[in-house]
């Protein structure tokens, strides 16, 4: 009888881990699927980021362009002979 109480405790007992690790092992990969997509979305956003820098480099030229433009003016006369 002892010997049947302790397996049937030792059963319980395994039933139990095993349906708790289940469980842990659903939550592990339901946070690698975020992992994946926070993952994909960080990308994106560095593609981003760095496209916005390039657009931020040529904006920068543009304006020097530009400023080169009009001291060309103030200081010439002449918008066109820039040199």
């Amino acid at each position: 009888m002892m010997i049947e109480n302790h397996n049937q405790i030792l059963d319980t007992t395994n039933n139990f881990l095993f349906r708790n690790n289940l469980i842990i092992a659903k939550r592990i990969r339901k946070l690698q699927e975020q992992i994946d997509r926070a993952s994909v979305e960080v990308h994106r956003l560095w593609v981003k980021v760095y496209q916005v820098g390039g657009d931020i480099m040529k904006y920068r030229r543009t304006m020097d362009t530009i400023d080169v433009f009009l001291k060309s003016i103030a200081n010439k006369g002449n918008a066109f002979n820039l040199m």
